[in-house]
């Protein structure tokens, strides 16, 4: 099977229509899989993100000046944070940046979770940082 990161494609291996997005980066790996399919990405969680982000905030009872969407998809956080009244949001995504247009109006900063480690936003500082289904994506050294 090839490594979930690697792009190779098996013979035979395009994801079944039950399989997720999961199944796809096993069929496809992630690369490959958002290479194809990123501009029409979207959290099939995005309801349950909406409320754990809404309680979230509401539980801390302050609204940041700014935030970060690591791993920001289709936008589904930013928009959120936007409702609530969040007034800067960069969303960062190698991959998904067609769709995050779409949805927000505002273009993704297309840089990895490496590049990000690696400084590819130093000098920026944010007061709330929002990951969400994507971390199992790095490889643990990063984490």
């Amino acid at each position: 099977m090839p490594s979930s990161r690697s792009g190779i494609v098996r013979a035979g291996s395009e994801p079944s229509a039950d399989g997720g997005i999961r199944g796809g980066y096993e069929a496809l790996g992630v690369d490959l899989f958002y290479r194809l399919r990123g501009g029409l990405y979207r959290n099939p969680h995005e309801e349950t993100v909406r409320r754990v982000v809404i309680e979230a905030l509401r539980r801390d009872g302050v609204i940041p000046l700014s935030a970060l969407d690591l791993a920001c998809g289709s936008g589904e956080v930013t928009r959120i944070l936007a409702e609530l009244g969040v007034g800067k949001i960069d969303g960062v995504d190698p991959y998904t940046g067609s769709a995050y247009l779409e949805r927000t109006g505002s273009e993704a900063i297309r840089l990895t979770f490496e590049q990000v480690a690696l400084g590819g936003l130093a000098g920026r500082s944010y007061g709330l940082i929002v990951c969400s289904f994507a971390l199992h994506l790095v490889e643990r050294s990063w984490l």
